[in-house]
């Protein structure tokens, strides 16, 4: 243990490695441990446990402070479903448990990304002296990151540089006639596209449009989009002859150029597929440091099969078909061969070799003997369990749903299921009693479940409910409990929780460190992180808490890269003042662009708001967009498009509709304060202001601005409520306070994504931003599906309201599916 007066080492406790004399002075290798209560368990970790580190450090042996007994216990492999954490429950009843001396460990902790996972053989143990394995360890991971050249092919004198062959980088071996991704940036220049939620205002009628002046003092708001990554074909790979670093290497390639990178219009290039890309003649010189990972593009006409299966096959894979001229903006057909330039070393003589453009073989996704058996606890209609499926990593076998529309959702999908709508902790007392069959249907038993995945409800903790949370008891909140009974009875050898962001921000986080800290006491391994679905392929904002742990002995899984750009937005997460993020190497770029609504449902046909009478109806395009011909092909034998319907909306808010602008950024402000007549024939009044704005002023008509007394500092009072207004009264009565309630009554704007869905949509609910981009109507069920990334082949059971809070409340699939993949 260390010496408490030293700031080196404080009250921590490490392992000497092996020891030496220096000077005359005793000194010793350190491998330092960390105390439960400093991890991200903060004061939910067991103050006798602790965990092994990569942190090592020399000292002499003056400041030490006292020796303790450290006990390494290892948890059962093979019999662990049977056992647990056998070990551990025998050390909790020993002596040592009580002595303040002694203390325990069985896992390594990770505190940059808060992981803890099992210890590696060879890692823990030194029986060489002066060789310390963790030192070994975090050597190679640097070497790992940092290239190496191999093949020398020539010296060019000309340049005093020296050409290779192949460049060694983090696994992967990128040689002359690999493609790589290149930071944005490094080929074409970035075009800064942003978008900004202020709308530029022409000459303002404030008598017509008495709210909209809310907009010109509205909070700007930048929503920055990143560039993928640029793509480039290596042609050559030089360096002096001193490389230290990845900035003494350099490399040659041809451009690839994306459609948007063209001159074609944006109009032509939102119809491409998103991997097309054109071959080009141009060549760049780029320093490594620009690299970011390696893909793989192959000539359409070298594939064997389409270019949808084949880029389905594996990861970052692209195509081309022809050629781009930026010069004279042209397209022609691709070459089959390359042309370089080689300097003969002793004539110095330049000549050209035609050589045929190389093709690598691209790696597969990840395959398994055969899917893992799983369990959905909370499944709803089935989101999570549909993208694990797409991965073909699971099987789900059973399923637990309360709510009985969702459940039989889940059943149609998935008809081999055994699908269970009693309440799970009654469902678990049943198994623990021996019982395992339920209304004619076999429930699993112990040894059965391989993964176990599920979204314990999460409204008690979504910052879309935060104005209702007396509502939500804390019984809600007690199913992750559950969840956790579950996986303690089950023990799986994976577990999949997933929960709003605002899960692991409840109350300083104590629920997230009391999850982790109940499963590191089963045994598991397990980490957690904040993903944001938009960067998996779904055209929406929707960031999301992942926790995923693994049975000892099983690799824990990684967290996905990124495959499309989104707006930047916050996936780290802070906790008592520690900021944890997920593992993954790209965070400000990523292979593929922005999924946009326009990507999603720009083929739908046009729909009357509220018409129920057809939920089958035929489909009147072909599918327009990359996203969309993915989204439909498992549909392709149905011409009928199912769920296309809206939610009806009485006549008032069905005519403050039809009054909002189909311009961009158009929201309630944009209403007018006119009269008007309904269908029914009801006429619909003016608004009425009546009180000074201390905040907004007057307009510069002087006209006054505030609906209340509130509005002059005074108490508000009932008898200056309005009803049946165009604008609605309690907008403007509340605006002030709450951010002029900004996309209220707002339309979806084509080249945007989605906010996050909800289980209503409600033009006047806190995302009122649910308005078609074009049609006077609220979004329909199918489109709200496409928003998560539904495949159009999945069907929803029961009322509408019943769909649209089945869809809101679902896993995305396309985010399951990555999650599953890695």
């Amino acid at each position: 243990m260390g010496n408490d007066e030293n700031p080196r080492t404080d009250d921590r406790i490490g392992r000497i490695a092996y020891m030496w004399e220096e000077n005359n002075k005793q000194k010793f290798h350190i491998n330092w441990m960390i105390k439960s209560v400093k991890t991200i368990l903060g004061d939910t970790g067991n103050p006798k446990e602790l965990f092994e580190t990569y942190d090592c450090d020399n000292l002499f042996l003056s400041e030490v402070n006292d020796r303790v007994k450290v006990t390494y216990l290892p948890i059962p492999n093979k019999n662990w479903i049977t056992l647990g954490n056998f070990f551990l429950n025998e050390w909790n009843s020993s002596a040592n448990s009580k002595d303040e001396k002694s203390f325990y460990f069985q896992k390594r902790y990770d505190s940059t990304y808060g992981r803890f996972e099992d210890i590696e053989i060879g890692i823990s143990e030194n029986k060489n002296f002066d060789m310390c394995p963790r030192c070994e360890h975090m050597k190679m991971k640097k070497n790992w990151e940092k290239p190496c050249l191999v093949e020398e092919l020539e010296y060019i004198e000309s340049t005093d540089e020296y050409s290779y062959g192949m460049v060694r980088w983090r696994d992967e071996e990128l040689k002359i006639g690999s493609c790589v991704f290149l930071k944005p940036g490094t080929l074409f220049p970035i075009l800064n596209k942003s978008y900004n939620e202020k709308v530029k205002l022409k000459k303002l009628d404030e008598d017509r449009y008495p709210e909209m002046y809310r907009k010109q003092i509205d909070r700007t708001k930048f929503e920055e989009v990143a560039e993928p990554f640029n793509i480039g074909y290596i042609v050559s790979i030089h360096s002096e002859k001193r490389c230290k670093s990845a900035s003494d290497i350099f490399l040659t390639v041809k451009k690839f150029y994306r459609p948007q990178d063209t001159h074609l219009d944006e109009d032509t290039v939102k119809h491409l597929d998103l991997n097309l890309l054109y071959w080009s003649e141009e060549e760049s010189v780029v320093s490594f440091t620009k690299v970011e990972g390696k893909c793989y593009v192959a000539n359409e006409k070298n594939l064997k099969c389409s270019t949808d299966e084949w880029s389905q096959q594996g990861p970052y894979r692209f195509y081309y078909k022809n050629a781009y001229d930026h010069k004279n903006k042209s397209f022609s057909r691709a070459p089959t061969t390359i042309t370089r330039y080689y300097e003969d070393p002793v004539t110095r003589r330049k000549s050209n070799i035609i050589e045929e453009i190389i093709e690598e073989n691209p790696v597969l996704w990840p395959t398994i003997s055969r899917p893992l058996r799983c369990l959905d606890i909370f499944a709803g209609c089935g989101g999570l369990t549909e993208g694990l499926h797409q991965a073909g990593i699971a099987e789900c076998r059973w399923a637990i749903e309360k709510e009985e529309a969702a459940a039989h959702s889940f059943r149609l999908n998935y008809p081999e299921a055994s699908v269970f709508t009693e309440d799970c902790n009654e469902l678990l007392k049943f198994m623990m009693n021996g019982k395992f069959k339920k209304n004619g249907q076999y429930l699993p038993q112990k040894g059965e479940v391989e993964l176990l995945c599920g979204g314990p409800p999460c409204q008690g903790f979504s910052g879309m409910n935060r104005f209702n949370h007396l509502q939500y008891s804390s019984f809600k909140n007690s199913l992750v409990v559950s969840f956790l009974s579950y996986v303690d009875f089950f023990r799986p050898r994976f577990v999949i929780m997933e929960n709003v962001r605002n899960f692991v921000l409840f109350k300083k986080s104590i629920v997230l460190k009391l999850t982790l800290r109940c499963l590191i006491k089963m045994g598991y391994q397990c980490t957690f992180g904040i993903v944001q679905a938009g960067n998996y392929g779904v055209p929406q904002s929707r960031r999301r808490a992942i926790i995923l742990a693994a049975a000892p002995g099983e690799a824990l899984p990684n967290f996905p890269e990124p495959m499309h750009v989104f707006v930047s937005g916050a996936t780290t997460l802070n906790v008592d003042d520690t900021k944890f993020m997920t593992n993954t190497k790209w965070s400000s770029s990523a292979p593929l662009r922005m999924l946009s609504v326009y990507d999603a449902i720009s083929d739908l046909p046009e729909i009357k708001a509220g018409d129920l009478s057809r939920i089958e109806i035929p489909h009147k395009h072909d599918p327009k967009t990359h996203f969309q011909r993915l989204i439909r092909k498992s549909n392709s034998g149905d011409v009928l498009l199912k769920d296309h319907v809206c939610k009806p909306m009485n006549l008032l808010v069905e005519k403050r509709i039809s009054f909002i602008p189909r311009a961009p950024g158009s929201d309630w402000r944009d209403l007018p304060n006119i009269e008007v007549k309904l269908r029914n024939g009801s006429m619909i009044k003016k608004l009425i202001y009546t009180h000074h704005d201390i905040k907004s002023g007057k307009s510069k008509q002087g006209r006054l601005r505030g609906v209340c007394s509130c509005a002059s500092g005074g108490k508000c009072k009932p008898k200056y409520k309005q009803n049946d207004t165009l604008i609605p009264w309690c907008l403007p009565h509340t605006a002030n306070r709450h951010g002029n309630w900004s996309g209220l009554y707002g339309r979806i704007e084509w080249d945007k994504f989605f906010r996050t869905v909800v289980t209503q949509p409600e033009p006047m609910g806190k995302q009122g931003k649910v308005i078609h981009p074009e049609e006077n109507r609220v979004i329909s069920v199918r489109e709200s599906a496409r928003s998560q990334g539904f495949p159009d082949s999945f069907q929803f059971f029961g009322s509408i309201s019943d769909k649209y809070r089945q869809i809101g409340n679902a896993v995305p699939p396309p985010l399951a599916l990555a999650l599953g993949l890695v």
